[in-house]
């Protein structure tokens, strides 16, 4: 169990440093099957919308979007609780994505108030899930939680970052020429990079009269 769960913060500590990037999360897919010996592990990220896959393990058909309103998955989507079923035969909301499987555990990823996704593990007659599989998961969800919530907010720490850049080297640009037209091109092309728009326009307010003129844009078609 030491050497277990030593592997499983070696792999938060992967998460929290870049994020819930696809090869980070496909790092602790494999770890849950090599480590720890289960057959059937999937991390769905919760968008704001939908419960989305984000790495899986030898499931020949995933399911890519999961559902909120169907499934073992998607009631822990609604309730925000753990599932533990020795026999998913006995649950009528269980979906299959694999008919060999006989066990599953679903998890919350909960960082204080937010939803961050779930995480779920099935196992076939092989190997029949059991308390001490939920205790050892609920540690893996935890580590898993806390590190999904600390590479998010490093990347949003990155974003800020980039968009205070992109910020300063607008104003320079904007400072570089007294010429109209090239301020007003200066504005167009410095908007759509600082607020990531494909397409920017610039109007401005005839001084005599009451009409508006487009001066310039951004990412239009010639």
């Amino acid at each position: 169990r030491s050497r277990q769960l030593a592997a499983v913060e070696a792999v938060g500590e992967i998460l929290a440093r870049e994020g819930p990037t696809p090869q980070a999360l496909d790092s602790v897919a494999g770890l849950l099957v090599d480590t720890f010996g289960y057959e059937f592990p999937s991390i769905y990220l919760w968008d704001g919308s939908a419960l989305r896959l984000g790495a899986q393990r030898n499931y020949v058909a995933p399911i890519e979007t999961f559902p909120t309103d169907r499934g073992v998955i998607g009631r822990v989507a609604r309730t925000r609780l753990e599932v533990f079923l020795p026999d998913v035969t006995t649950d009528p909301d269980y979906v299959s994505a694999d008919n060999d499987v006989i066990s599953e555990i679903g998890l919350p990823l909960l960082a204080h108030a937010d939803f961050l996704g779930v995480l779920n593990v099935e196992t076939t007659d092989r190997r029949r899930l059991d308390r001490d599989d939920l205790a050892t998961l609920r540690i893996v969800a935890d580590r898993l939680s806390v590190s999904l919530a600390l590479g998010r907010d490093r990347q949003k720490l990155t974003e800020r970052a980039g968009l205070m850049d992109s910020l300063v080297s607008f104003s320079r640009s904007l400072g570089q020429s007294l010429d109209p037209e090239e301020v007003h091109q200066q504005v167009a092309a410095g908007a759509a990079v600082v607020i990531q728009g494909t397409r920017v326009s610039l109007v401005l307010r005839e001084r005599e009269a009451a009409t508006y003129r487009v001066v310039d844009v951004a990412g239009f078609p010639a």
